[in-house]
Formats: structure tokens, sequence, C-alpha cells
């Protein structure tokens, strides 16, 4: 039986009693609990419980993530996507050095806020369950002395004369599967720790227990830390012990290396995001002056629960208003229903609408980032997203309407020539590629000449993008914009929505930075082509 029949009839299969029951689980909901949603909540639930009162798990954190197409995997259930042939597909490293090395994009209008707000905007709403790190000990793929590898190993082979990693010997990188889900569905499939709603998780984490780690419990404030150099300074983040983040440990052992302590474990990643982690900290807890100063009878939890309310308000305005146009254009705003109100309420929200990320998203499309900084490791980015059973590139095309590409003729005036010509060297069929290495070499859509008005991606990376933001905003009871209407017991009055949309990110360094006299109105653009 060929992968795709397989797929069309194991969910009719009923496989209690039998070797594959704990595999794939029939009929099997790992969710159940004695948690009751109620309309009349007025704040989210840290973990995106009972954001769908009619589905209360979707979107929560330790969910499956969904599929917008379905799985490719090699064997139909679980090894990485073949060829069409069947065979493997060709190394990673190999592609990225010649498809992706010999990319000439210039995103020459935006600045390197587009790039970390990004990532923050990725740790927002995605992390895969992962084998590795303090909890779990670190699962070994390269150099073992073994030839039986441990089954979530998929670990990348380097050739000799590789051109970076060659001078230093390496050959081999460790890369290790994400941890399959326990779900309703079969082929594999893998949670997302976080929520996937835009909540401000990396913030005020996806679990309870991680929240209460980061609460001050006085005055609706998180907790926070005086600048050691300057008491006179602005507060920094606290530090984190080692049962709060593993980011840090390995470093930890070889010496006196201190990690800051937030919502999301990835925070202490790069300087620049634990500065964006820093700013909406300080913003949080200045939210919480303010409104202490006005509401004096309220206590730390209304207080608290107020201000977090706020931020996030904050975070899904500017990720809507300055970070997405740019990313996806005027005309994919439209085309998605991603455009802003500027005066009263949203009125799409859909409970049928789930708002889990979609692996193609979370693997691919999103981390165009890559290509905004040098390339070196978008080899991982075509690994992640075989290892997760994430169909071709030419499957996303015609999900998303487009021309399917028969022969590598047809990519020209759709893909860089340098790319197109790097695919035909290191790939045996169109239907090969991997969505990652043809969406990042796709050309971007333009008008009246050399002008772009289509953002910054090409239409496959759009097409995705987009469906997700579409869902975030649809499928959020809580989104900022919506009002009381049978969908949520405690909107913002239209007064109060009126001051969030005056937010912008550069309003937010401005309130939470040093020394700061001046600064560009959308800090995601260049001031020449604001």
């Amino acid at each position: 039986m060929d992968k795709n029949t397989l797929a069309e009839y194991l969910h009719s299969l009923d496989l209690n009693s039998t070797v594959m029951e704990s595999e794939c689980p029939y009929n099997y909901d790992p969710m159940r609990s004695e948690r009751k949603c109620s309309f009349d909540q007025p704040y989210r639930e840290i973990d995106g419980f009972c954001n769908n009162i009619k589905y209360p798990f979707r979107g929560s954190s330790n969910y499956p993530a969904q599929r917008f197409i379905p799985a490719d995997y090699g064997d139909g259930l679980n090894e990485p996507r073949r060829s069409v042939k069947g065979e493997e597909l060709p190394n990673a490293r190999i592609i990225s050095n010649a498809v992706l090395q010999t990319n000439p994009k210039n995103h020459s209008t935006v600045t390197n806020m587009m790039m970390i707000f990004g990532l923050l905007m990725d740790h927002e709403v995605a992390f895969a369950s992962s084998p590795t790190g303090f909890m779990f000990g670190n699962v070994k793929c390269c150099n073992t002395g073994s030839a039986k590898l441990h089954p979530l190993c998929m670990k990348m082979d380097f050739p000799e004369d590789d051109a970076f990693f060659g001078q230093y010997k390496v050959t081999c990188m460790e890369v290790v599967r994400s941890l399959p889900a326990i779900d309703t569905d079969c082929p594999r499939n893998q949670n997302n720790d976080v929520t996937s709603y835009i909540d401000g998780s990396p913030i005020y984490g996806s679990t309870i227990e991680v929240n209460n780690r980061l609460r001050a419990f006085s005055r609706g404030e998180l907790k926070v830390q005086q600048n050691s150099l300057n008491p006179r300074l602005k507060t920094l983040m606290p530090i984190a012990n080692i049962s709060t983040t593993n980011q840090c440990e390995m470093r930890r052992k070889a010496g006196p290396y201190k990690c800051f302590a937030a919502g999301d474990a990835r925070a202490n990643e790069n300087s620049l995001l634990i500065v964006f982690h820093t700013l909406f900290f300080r913003e949080h807890n200045r939210i919480a002056q303010s409104l202490q100063k006005i509401n004096p009878r309220w206590n730390d939890e209304r207080l608290y629960q107020e201000s977090r309310r706020i931020l996030i308000a904050e975070i899904q305005h500017i990720c809507f208003k300055e970070f997405i146009p740019i990313l996806l254009g005027q005309s994919n705003l439209e085309k998605f229903g991603l455009g802003l109100k500027n005066t009263g309420y949203f009125v799409g929200y859909n409970q049928e609408v789930d708002a889990s990320v979609d692996h193609g998203f979370v693997t691919a499309a999103f981390r165009f980032g890559h290509s905004l900084i040098k390339n070196g490791f978008d080899c991982i980015e075509l690994l992640r997203g075989r290892e997760q059973g994430v169909p071709s590139y030419n499957e996303w095309r015609e999900f998303c309407g487009l021309l399917r590409y028969r022969n590598w003729d047809d990519m020209r005036n759709h893909i860089i020539p340098s790319a197109i010509d790097g695919m035909r060297a290191t790939y045996e069929n169109v239907d090969d590629v991997d969505i990652f290495i043809g969406g990042v070499a796709e050309i971007v859509l333009r008008k009246n000449g050399a002008k772009e008005s289509d953002g910054i991606l090409g239409p496959t990376f759009s097409c995705i993008i987009g469906n997700q933001y579409k869902n975030f905003r649809y499928g959020d009871r809580f989104w900022y914009e919506n009002d009381n209407s049978n969908i949520i017991s405690h909107a913002f009055t239209p007064r109060q929505l009126q001051e969030i949309r005056k937010v912008r990110l550069s309003r937010v360094i401005c309130d939470n930075s040093y020394t700061i006299d001046s600064i560009s109105r959308n800090v995601f653009i260049k001031p020449d082509f604001e």
C-alpha cells in the first residue's frame, strides 16, 4: 500500500488493542479536563484554554499544531519526506550552499527591527516540544561511536570541502527531531508548547507555573531587578534560576553566566531579543503604575490583569498596523482581511476558525527573517520542514492557487535565476523542492516598474503567512478590537480602543529606554524610505 492510500484510509481503522495503538491512538483526546469554559471570563487564561468556548483547547499551549494541507512523510506516517521517486532528498547543506548563498535579495528599505520583531512574533506563537535541554538531557547524534543512532536523531552531515565548516573540520551538525504529539490523528504530529494566540506569551509565559514565577504579586507588576551598574537607571528583567530556563545551563557550568527570566525559554538567544523582552517587561510595569494612580482601589490581581490586557492589545496593534503591512503589502492585507479598523469594533470573529499554528507557517514561511540576515543556518529550516512532514514547495503553490511548476523552465519570471540554477543542480525533480528553499527564492511582486508594492515576500510565503494571521485575528475571541456582543464580557470601550490605536513600537521604545532624543516614527522602515 502506498503512502497516499495509507493516509486516506488510516483514520477509518480502529487500532485499539493492536501494536499501533500507542503510536496512532484511536479516538483519544489527551487534553480531557475538568476545566469548564465561561463566557463571563473577563481575561485570557495564561495557557490559552477556553479562548474558543466551543473548542476550548484550540490554540492552547501543549496542544498539537494544525496543517493547512495534509502531512507528507516518506512512509506516510513518520519518516522525513522523500523525493517523488521515493529516494532520500538531497543533503540540506548542499542545497543551502547551492541556492541560498547565491540569493541576491536586498531588503534595503527595512531595518533590523523587522528581523528581531519577527523573531519575537515567532516565539509568540510557536515552540515545538524538544527532547533536548536541561529538563531532558542532550540527545547526541554526531560522533557517538555507535552505528545505531537515537530514534530522534536527524543529524546533518557536511561535505569535507564545505566552504565554511570545512575550515574547522566540522562534518556533522546535531539535529534532533521534535517530540511527537499524542494526538487523535496519525501520521505524526507535533505539539506547540506555547499558545498559538498573539497574547504576550513571551512576556507572561504559557503556563501558570511560569507566570507565577514572573509576577511580583504587588501593585500588578512583574518582577524586576535593579541595574547593578547604576541603580538609578531603569530596571532589568529578573535573573533566572535553573528551574526557570534551560537557555544558559550548559554555559553556566563553565562560568558565571546568568540568564534573564522571561515567559519564553528562548529569551536569551541573542542580545537584540533580550532588549525587546526588556522593553515589554518595562511597558507592562509602566502601564500598571499608571493604572494604580488612576484606580487606587484596585488590588494586585485587577491591576495585573488589566495591564496584561492592555500590553497584549499593544502588541497585536503594532504587529498588524506596522509589521504585517511591510511584510505582506497592501494588496495582501485586503486579500486576507488583515486591515485594521480606524474606528469602531471588529465584527469578524468566528469560533469555527482555528487559530492554532500551521506547520508550514512555523517551519518555513515565518522563517523569512533568515533572508534579512547573513545566511548560514538556513539548511536547518530545509531539514526541519522535512522532519515535521511539511509538503513540498509545489504542493504549497497549489494550495495557494498559484502556478504549479511542471519543469525548471516554468520557474522563469517567478524565481531568482541563480536560485533556479542551484535547484536544478541539486534536486532531481521540481516536485522535490522544499518549501523554505522555493519560498525564499521567489521574486517579490512589483507594480509600476521598480516600485515594490506587495511587501518583501514572494506570493507563496505571503499566502501562508496571510492565511495564518487571518486565523490569529478571526479566531481570537479576545482580539483587542472585539466588542461585547456575544463574544467577550469585558471589551475595551471605544475611547480606550482609540488610545490603543495611537500606539507604535517607537512609542514603546521611547517610553522604556534611556536617553533617546529622537526616533523614526515607523522603526521598521529606514528613515530615507518613510
